[in-house]
Order: C-alpha cells, then structure tokens, then sequence
C-alpha cells in the first residue's frame, strides 16, 4: 500500500509536520501532479469548494462554516441566545454583550451592577461601624473589554469606569470574575484540548491532559493595568519580568499540566470530578450552539481550544473557545502535552490502523524513516543525464524523496557555461532494460564524476519542459549523456494508465479502512489519552437526525446526569467526612 502523504499550509507548526514524518508519512509534492494528500492542515479555514471537490480519502482539519463559537462575538451572541431559551444550565458564561451593537444594555446593566454594590457597601460598614478602621471594599463591577477577533491577549483591558470605554474595532465586554480560584495568589486558566469528529451527529472527545496557564505576578484587584497580574495568556506572561522566578508551589514559568493541578486540589480535599463534569458538560452545549449551521460533511475534524476559569467556588467558566490552538513548544509541559495529543489525534481520525497496513505491505527499507529522510534530503541526490535526439532523461533514485520535483542541478558547460535542467512530472517513470550510463553525482554540494557499471534498471522520467537547448562538448569535468533508445508513447502511456489506477486503488482501500475504522469507533469510548464525552447514551446519539438536532433532548439529559452524578458525589463527600468524625471519636 502507498505512503500516506500530508500537506501543511499557513505556516503551520513544525510539530505537525515532524510528527507525520516520524509516523512514516510523507510530505506532498505539490510540483507533481500524480500525487494526492490524504490530510491537509491549515491554519486558516479552507474555502467551501475546497471540501466539496475533494476526493473520497482526503482529510481537512476544519469544517466549513464551523466559526459560530470561536469569535468572541458570535459566541456571545449563541450562548446568550442558547441561555436565554434553556436557562441557568447555560449559566456557565459570564455576562458579555458586543460592541457597539449592544453598547445601551451594557450600560444599563453597569448602572445596575454599579447600584447593588453601593447598597451592599453601605450595608457593610454599617455592620462594621464599631471597627476603628474599615478593610477597602473590592468593586466587583468591573469589565474586561476584548476585540472580537483577536487572540494571544492583544488589545484587552479591564476597567470599572465608562470614562475608560474606549474601542475602536468590533469588541465583547465581559463582566470581570473577580474570584478566581488562587494557587499561592496566582491567577490561573485551563487550556482545554477539544476534538470533534463529526457535527452530524455530534461527537466530541477531550484530551484528559492539557494545560494549567498562570499568571506571573500575584493576583491584585488594586492594580487592574498590570497585565500579568491578571492575564494568563502565555504570549504575555513569557515576557514578564517574574516568568523565570521560583514562585511559590507554581514554580518557575507560568505553566502546568492538568495532573499537577489535580494532584495539587486532591491534596487539598477537594474533588476534582466535579469540576471535570461541569466542564465536560460546557463544552458539549458550547458545541451544541452551532452544530445545527455545520454542514454534514465526512472527511472534517476540528481541534479546538478551549479556555476555562475556575472561580474560588469551584465553578468553571468559559471565557472563550480558540480556532487552531497553538501547537508550538514554550516549555516542558508543553511537550508532555501537545506531542502525545497529536498522536493520538491521528489514531482518533483512523490513520493509525492505516499505517499499520502500510508497515505490513512495504519492506523496511523502502519505507524507510520519514523523519530522517527530511533531515537527509538534500545530503545525497544521483542524477542521471541521457540524450537521444535531443530529448533528455533524467534518473530519480528515489522516487519517495518529498522534493525530488523540485530539485535544480547546475551543470557546467564548456568554460563556466551552466544549463538548468529541471526535474519535474513523474507520470511517465519507467524501467529501461539493461542501460548503462554515465552519471554526474552530487554530494553534499561537492560535485564528482564517475562511471556507472552496474546493472541495476535506473528509473527514468523524460522532462518535456523547462529544459533549454545545450551544446554537448566534452570538458574536463564532466562527461555527459550516453544515447538511449526513445521510448514509444504508447507505452509511456500505457504505463501511466496502469499506475494512475494501481494509486486509485490504493487509495480506495485507505478510505475502505477509515470507513471501518469509524464505524468501530461509535463504541469506543477512549482512544489514547482522549475520552468521548457525545453522545453519552441512546438518546443523545438519537438526537440527531439528517440536518436537524433536537436540542431540548439533549439539554434534558445533561441535565439529568449533571443531577445525578452530583448528588452522587455529595452522597461521597457525606460518607468520607463521617469516616472523618468516626475516626477522631
């Protein structure tokens, strides 16, 4: 069976491409016009017709009109619209409006805000008039403004005056939490790894590890303009000043992984099942705001990010949910995180049981490494040059080498003359029997002649275009081109024919295995380190019929499990604090 080959576009991380490698894929030639990518990986979302024409094995890592949720806009705009018809199981996102469109029920709500917590202030000092000096009363009607389609924590602000209101592109504002939970007074989020591999129906998995981001500087609802006292965001946080410090229990850096965290609240008694519940259950009605607008389509996934905070009552709330989350390593635990999420990811998708076959059915050492033959790519290439009647032949002497097409070899002729000759179109390779020629090798940029006595049938590729006229006199340095017979054209394209079908039919059997591969992983409930949280039972899978969703069945369900397994836990904790009593009595 044929390699897999992938395609990256937009600058995507090395760490995708290193890892395809490594598996055994191999990178898209996009000079050759035989070849096809059974997975492209874009940081940008593809065009609807790219999807629509693609063929049957092909894999993209977006959906079409999948942006419902990931600008902080629209998310505002379904999930206020999601709570507004369901209610408090939608209580997972804090208060937001957009600009400038909602700018007039913002402020109604400030003001309203702004009144609740004069009169609860006055309550207080009343109650603490026989104090000789009253503790600072922390206002909790701030706002965090946000552009709506930026990431990375640009162009963010807090305030708590309109006065400081100022924006100037589209922008959410978002009622400021002003309880994080604290570890050693360092603000922290979670960086949720998301995968969906299908909206019709809806399933979702979640990777149990992810990340814990910190903030750099102690939490300070006194100094709202420092922003690494109240931004977690990584981009930032890696430039302040306390980054590298040995900071109490978080450490040095400002990131975690979720195991240190769940090991850090255990040693604390405090459960962190359920918090993983909630926020399992935010991420499916996150989820559930756009599926109905995605079309049905059967060779998409999205890997999505999704930031959480958790407030000192252990609530989690979303903050927002990241399209094409960054994959790049800053640090240790990005490693520990992101490496094994990825291959995993690909063992989601099937392609694991595809390389499998692919080991079976190829020799070990026409595989050969990937990863190692695109760090050795260009430390060896042989090109054989022939002539007969002017037309020229080229040898490729491996035919796997992601940018053979894209070789250029400069040959010298006749005192310091070059003719390019370019290496390109592949669909005509062919064995030529019993040939012996000269070859002009080149070695790590140092070129050599030499004669070729072997036997062994080159591959031979006839280069129609992009060659220039030469005259072939013989110099010191090079002894060019022995006379081959033409090769009729109606075995070139016989054989073109016949190997254009022999890669179809490879390729239909890739699809035949993923097709398989899907249909087993409906019962599947884990797959590496990713647990599928939708559907959860028979009637949620059923929920989902053509086009249509029926949310209010859904929303019902999560409902009922969300009840169950709290009171569940509950019913834990009661039993574990009288075991507690029992002891010390």
């Amino acid at each position: 069976m044929s390699t897999l080959t992938f395609k990256i576009s937009d600058n995507a991380p090395d760490a995708i491409r290193n890892l395809l490698l490594s598996r055994g894929w191999q990178e898209l030639d996009e000079d050759d016009e035989n070849q096809v990518c059974h997975l492209w990986w874009k940081i940008a979302r593809f065009r609807l017709n790219d999807i629509q024409h693609a063929l049957p094995w092909q894999y993209f890592n977006h959906f079409p009109n999948a942006n419902a949720i990931t600008r902080k806009d629209t998310l505002t705009r379904n999930l206020n619209r999601m709570k507004a018809t369901y209610g408090n199981i939608f209580d997972f996102f804090p208060t937001t409006f957009n600009l400038p469109n909602e700018y007039t029920r913002f402020v109604n709500e400030f003001s309203r805000r702004r009144s609740f917590d004069h009169q609860q202030q006055l309550q207080q000092q009343q109650q603490q008039q026989q104090q000789a000096l009253l503790q600072p009363q922390q206002d909790s009607n701030l706002w965090i403004c946000k552009p709506a389609d930026l990431s990375r924590g640009r162009g963010i602000f807090i305030f708590k005056d309109l006065n400081d209101l100022t924006y100037d592109c589209s922008a959410v504002v978002q009622h400021y939490i002003t309880n994080p939970l604290l570890i050693s007074g360092y603000k922290f989020d979670l960086r949720l790894y998301v995968v969906v591999t299908s909206f019709h129906p809806l399933t979702v998995y979640v990777y149990r590890e992810g990340l814990v981001r910190f903030s750099t500087d102690k939490f300070n609802l006194l100094c709202l303009n420092n922003v690494y006292s109240h931004l977690t965001n990584t981009s930032i946080n890696k430039h302040g000043p306390s980054y590298s410090k040995d900071k109490d229990i978080v450490g040095p850096g400002c990131k975690w992984t979720f195991s240190q965290l769940w090991n850090y609240l255990h040693n604390r008694n405090i459960n962190s099942n359920d918090i993983w519940l909630k926020i399992n259950t935010l991420v499916i009605l996150t989820l559930l705001t756009q599926a109905p607008t995605v079309p049905q389509v059967s060779n998409c996934f999205e890997l999505y990010g999704f930031d959480v905070l958790i407030d000192e009552n252990l609530k989690p709330w979303l903050l927002e949910v990241n399209f094409s989350p960054a994959l790049s390593f800053d640090c240790q635990a990005d490693l520990e995180v992101k490496m094994p999420l990825l291959n995993d990811l690909f063992d989601i998708l099937g392609f694991g049981e595809v390389e499998k076959v692919v080991s079976k059915t190829m020799n070990e050492t026409d595989r050969s490494d990937g990863y190692k033959q695109h760090q050795q790519q260009n430390d060896n290439k042989t090109i054989n040059l022939t002539t007969q009647n002017n037309n020229y032949y080229s040898t490729n002497s491996d035919s796997r080498d992601s940018e053979d097409n894209d070789l250029q070899d400069e040959v010298e002729i006749n005192e310091g003359r070059k003719k390019k000759i370019f290496m390109r179109d592949k669909r005509h390779q062919h064995r030529l029997s019993k040939s012996k020629s000269h070859s002009v090798s080149k070695i790590k940029g140092k070129s050599r002649q030499h004669k070729s006595t072997s036997t062994k049938l080159p591959y031979i590729t006839p280069s129609h275009q992009y060659l220039t006229t030469a005259t072939h006199q013989s110099t010191q340095k090079y002894q060019l081109f022995s006379k081959l017979q033409d090769i009729p054209n109606d075995l070139v394209n016989s054989l073109t024919n016949k190997k254009r079908k022999h890669r179809e039919q490879q390729n239909q059997k890739i699809r035949s295995i993923l097709d398989r591969w899907r249909s087993e992983a409906r019962s599947i409930n884990q797959i590496g380190n990713y647990v599928k949280i939708f559907p959860f039972n028979q009637i949620t899978m059923k929920s989902f019929k053509g086009d249509s969703v029926d949310t209010k069945a859904i929303v019902r369900e999560l409902v009922k499990i969300n009840r169950q397994l709290l009171s569940t836990s509950s019913v834990n904790r009661l039993k574990q604090v009288n075991s507690q009593l029992t002891a010390l009595f």
